[in-house]
C-alpha cells in the first residue's frame, strides 16, 4: 500500500487509499483522507520526514524551531501515532527552519535554515532517536548561492545534496557521503 503525505500550515493529511500504480498521484482517492493536528506544538510546521521503516515521523516546527518525534504503531499511518514522544530544540542556531532530512542510517539529522542560510547537521548516538542528538552541530553556508532556501534533499547514497531556492535548484557533490 502506498500512502501520500501532504503538509499544510496546520494539519498533516494522509490518504489511506491504495493507488493502482505506486507513486501515481493522479490515482489518489480524495474522499479517504485523515489528519493529525500538530498545532498544539507548533502553529506553522515547515517540514516532515519519516524514518526508513515508517515507524517514526518527525515534524519540524517553523514557529518555535523544534523537531518533534512521533512514534507510529502501524508503519506510515499517522492515525497510529502516539503522543509526541520527544522534541529537539535547535532554535539557538536557526530562527526559521524550512526543511528536515536524515541520513539513510538515521545517525545524522539535517535542518535547512532560512535566517542564516545554512544547513545544520546534528549527529544522533542512537539511530532515529532525536533525544540522542548532539547539541553541537556542523554547518554549511549556502548564503553565497541562495538567500531563500526552501527545500533540502539527498540522493539515496548521500553522495549528492540538493537545495531548492527562490527559482533555482542547486546540486552539491559530496566527496564523503552525508558529510
Amino acid at each position: 500500500m502506498k500512502k501520500i503525505i501532504i503538509i499544510f500550515a496546520f494539519m498533516i493529511y494522509l490518504t489511506n487509499s491504495v493507488t493502482s500504480t505506486p507513486y501515481q498521484i493522479n490515482t489518489i482517492d480524495l474522499t479517504n483522507i485523515t489528519n493529525l493536528s500538530v498545532t498544539r506544538y507548533d502553529a506553522t510546521p515547515s517540514g516532515i520526514f519519516f524514518n526508513s521503516s515508517g515507524t517514526a515521523m518527525y515534524i519540524l516546527g517553523g514557529t518555535n524551531g523544534k523537531v518533534y518525534q512521533y512514534n507510529l504503531s502501524i508503519a506510515w499511518n499517522i492515525n497510529s501515532s502516539t503522543e509526541k514522544t520527544t522534541n529537539f530544540t535547535q532554535v539557538l542556531y536557526e530562527a526559521t527552519p524550512s526543511s528536515i532530512r536524515f541520513n539513510s542510517s538515521g545517525t545524522a539529522m539535517y535542518i535547512l535554515g532560512n535566517t542564516n542560510d545554512k544547513i545544520y547537521q546534528y549527529n544522533l548516538t542512537t539511530p532515529w532517536q532525536i533525544s540522542s542528538a548532539s547539541t553541537s552541530q556542523t554547518n554549511f553556508s549556502i548564503g553565497n548561492f541562495e538567500g531563500s532556501a526552501r527545500g533540502l534533499a539527498f540522493s539515496l547514497n548521500g553522495s549528492f545534496m540538493f537545495i531548492i531556492g527562490t527559482n533555482k535548484i542547486y546540486q552539491y557533490n559530496l566527496s564523503i557521503a552525508w558529510q
